[in-house]
């Protein structure tokens, strides 16, 4: 027991109410509104209940729906909860604040930074003023004591009613959140309502869970066209590594592959080609220009090549595409910093100059200090496709999240 007074508790490690979950129906909320205090509740549930009661379910306290604030979250490209701003992640251990004006939900860094310590008291999205009052806590990691399941006034009182049923389109971590509820409610004496056991919890496994592998694009387009020679070996003179490809050792631990008994050179893959060439860039010791002719005037660019070789080629590689011609900054924050590079102009759109996604680039002496320093947009890590941004002022808070490579 250890010394543990409350068995009951000791039983129930974890019993808070995650930030995207409405605090009725305990499952993932489609259209999210808050009260003043930030408890989070789904539209079409609370609306009913508030009508013909006139209280907070949770607290019992008087409510009205004129109380109740609707709330715009925004999601990244993997589909999961974000700042728009500074793009991190929501997390649990985030503290998250909405704009009761303007709904938009936001990390606390962004608000304090960028309104607080700014003293620019106005939406960061849409630029509608508001007050220091006006700014909701959806969810802090220091005080959870609102968000325990365990004191919401209808789980103590056991009351049941009915909640608007979950959509087909939940993400698969919404679905996972449920569970745990469910397992929480079950033990804390209640069922969540809707949170059922999934299949693979009970052991089974349903036909309509077992869904096939899509066929590639390129041969459902074309299923008689000729598949491209892959991996070509290239001039094995300037493109052999040190190393033996591994094929000898391979077959003779595996059945399945064909026994090899002549060594060979592994090739170079066109990742480590690309190493070289940075490493070669590097030493060096050059630095790159680039200047941006805007409607407003000139904008001179120093691109640190010899520090950040693969940002500054991904760029240098796209002005010379002409890709960011005809692109607006699309996104402009006051005293934060004015973003670019997206051809859609949406913020949403633009490709590297390999047309995937790339790694971030970090160095201790790229940092975001000073106005003008030219880095690098992403959504999360790993993200980074054509969209930069230049600061206004310094926002240190950036630094080692987003790739700084000129100013």
């Amino acid at each position: 027991k250890g010394g543990c007074k409350n068995a009951e508790r000791a039983r129930l490690p974890y019993r808070t109410l995650p930030f995207n979950c409405c605090a009725m129906s305990l499952q993932a909320f489609q259209d999210p509104v808050c009260t003043s205090s930030g408890t989070c509740f789904d539209l079409l549930n609370i609306v009913p209940y508030v009508s013909k009661h006139k209280k907070n379910p949770v607290t019992g306290e008087p409510l009205s729906v004129k109380d109740l604030t609707k709330l715009k979250f925004h999601k990244n490209d993997k589909d999961e909860f974000h700042c728009p701003v500074m793009y991190k992640n929501f997390t649990p251990h985030t503290k998250i604040v909405a704009v009761r004006t303007s709904g938009n939900v936001y990390c606390w860094e962004a608000v304090e930074e960028l309104n607080i310590k700014a003293k620019n008291f106005t939406d960061l999205l849409t630029g509608e003023a508001f007050k220091r009052s006006d700014l909701i806590v959806i969810q802090d990691p220091s005080e959870l004591s609102g968000r325990d399941i365990g004191k919401f006034k209808y789980i103590k009182e056991g009351t049941r009613f009915e909640t608007a049923p979950v959509a087909a389109g939940v993400s698969a971590s919404a679905t996972e959140t449920s569970g745990d509820l469910g397992r929480i409610m079950e033990q804390i004496g209640g069922t969540a309502v809707g949170a059922e056991k999934r299949p693979r919890e009970r052991g089974e496994l349903k036909t309509r869970d077992v869904v096939s592998k899509p066929k590639p694009v390129v041969e459902v387009l074309a299923p008689n066209a000729k598949k491209a020679k892959v991996n070509a070996a290239p001039d094995v003179k300037y493109h052999q590594v040190g190393l033996s490809s591994g094929t000898v050792g391979a077959s003779f631990t595996s059945t399945a592959m064909t026994p090899v008994t002549l060594q060979t050179v592994r090739i170079k893959s066109a990742e480590e080609l690309q190493q070289e060439r940075w490493a070669r860039v590097k030493k060096l010791g050059k630095k790159g220009y680039v200047r941006l002719t805007t409607t407003l005037g000139d904008i001179n660019l120093e691109l640190h090549c010899d520090v950040v070789p693969m940002t500054c080629e991904n760029f240098i590689g796209l002005c010379q595409k002409k890709y960011y011609d005809n692109t607006i900054f699309h996104r402009v924050i006051k005293n934060f910093m004015a973003q670019g590079g997206d051809p859609t102009g949406t913020g949403r759109g633009g490709k590297s100059l390999w047309n995937n996604k790339f790694a971030d680039e970090f160095h201790p002496k790229m940092t975001h200090s000073g106005p003008g320093i030219l880095s690098m947009a992403n959504s999360g890590p790993g993200s980074n496709g054509s969209q930069f941004f230049i600061t206004f002022k310094s926002c240190r808070h950036l630094d080692n999240i987003h790739s700084v490579f000129g100013g």
